[in-house]
C-alpha cells in the first residue's frame, strides 16, 4: 500500500509538472501589447508623370521625421485553437515642421524658389492582420507560418506659409498580402523569447511593392498575466508606381529598439 501511494504521488507530481510545461505555449488565449520605438527613420519619395520624371523628396529632412525619435505600436492576438491564432498590429508616425526651402522645388511645372517658408506634415499609419498556424509545437517551443495583410496609409502635405496655398497634397492607401515565419520559446515560466519575420514581393495593377518586417523580443513575466519586454525591430517598404499617368516611388524604413508591456486575458 505504501509503495502504491508513493507511485501515485510521483505520477501526480509528474503530471502536474507536465501540465505546467504544456501551458507555457498554450496559456494565453488573448493578449494586448503596447510599446514604443526609439527608432531611426529613412524616407524618400519621388512623384512625376510619364513625360516628367518628377521631383525627389527627402522626406526626413522636409517633414522632420528624424527629429521625432519615438513612435507608438500596439499589438493584439487571440488563440482559437491549439495551433491557430490571429493577430493584429498598428504602427503610427506623425511628424511636421516649419522651414525655409534650401533649394528650388518644382511641382507640376510650378517652381517654388529657395528661401520660401513652408509648413509640412506627414502621417504614416500601418495596419497588420495575420493568421498564425503552428507546425511545430512542444511544451516550451512553438513555431509556425504567418499569412496576413499589411495596409499602409500615407498622407503628406506642404503648404506655403505666406499664401496658405497647398504645394503638395498626396494620400495613398496600399493593401498588401504578406507571409512569413515565427518562433516562440520559453526558457522558463518567467522568460520568453520570440522572433518573427514577414516579407512580400508583389507586382499588381501598375504597382511594384516590397516589404520586409522582422523583430525579436525578450519578455519577462512579472505576473501570470503581465509582462515587460525589450526587443529590436526592422521594417522596410519600397513601392513603385508604373501607371500610364502617374509614376513615382517611395521608400520608408525604420529600425531600432522597442520597449513594451503585454497583458494576457
Amino acid at each position: 500500500m505504501r509503495t502504491l501511494s508513493l507511485f501515485g504521488l510521483a505520477a501526480l507530481v509528474t503530471g502536474m509538472a507536465h501540465g505546467q510545461e504544456v501551458r507555457l505555449t498554450d496559456r494565453n488565449n488573448a493578449f494586448l501589447e503596447l510599446g514604443s520605438y526609439g527608432r531611426t527613420v529613412n524616407t524618400r519619395m519621388q512623384l512625376g508623370t510619364v513625360s516628367n520624371p518628377g521631383t525627389e523628396f527627402n522626406l526626413d529632412g522636409l517633414f522632420g521625421t528624424k527629429s521625432n525619435i519615438l513612435s507608438f505600436r500596439a499589438d493584439a492576438g487571440y488563440r482559437f485553437g491549439r495551433r491557430d491564432r490571429v493577430g493584429a498590429a498598428y504602427y503610427g508616425l506623425t511628424s511636421g515642421r516649419t522651414l525655409a526651402l534650401t533649394e528650388d522645388l518644382t511641382i507640376e511645372g510650378v517652381t517654388v524658389p529657395a528661401g520660401t517658408g513652408v509648413r509640412t506634415r506627414i502621417s504614416i499609419q500601418e495596419f497588420q492582420l495575420k493568421w498564425l498556424r503552428s507546425f511545430y509545437k512542444e511544451p516550451k517551443t512553438d513555431a509556425g507560418f504567418i499569412l496576413g495583410a499589411h495596409v499602409l496609409q500615407t498622407d503628406l502635405s506642404v503648404t506655403n506659409n505666406l499664401t496658405d496655398a497647398g504645394l503638395i497634397s498626396e494620400a495613398l492607401t496600399l493593401p498588401l498580402p504578406m507571409g512569413g515565419l515565427y518562433v516562440d520559446h520559453y526558457f522558463s515560466s518567467l522568460w520568453k523569447v520570440s522572433a518573427e519575420a514577414m516579407l512580400l514581393g508583389l507586382r499588381w495593377k501598375g504597382y511594384v511593392g516590397q516589404i520586409v518586417d522582422a523583430r525579436a523580443d525578450v519578455a519577462y513575466s512579472v505576473t501570470d498575466r503581465f509582462r515587460l519586454g525589450l526587443g529590436y525591430s526592422s521594417f522596410k517598404l519600397y513601392v513603385r508606381a508604373e501607371g500610364s499617368l502617374l509614376r513615382g516611388e517611395a521608400t520608408h524604413e525604420y529600425y531600432g529598439p522597442r520597449l513594451f508591456a503585454s497583458y494576457s486575458f
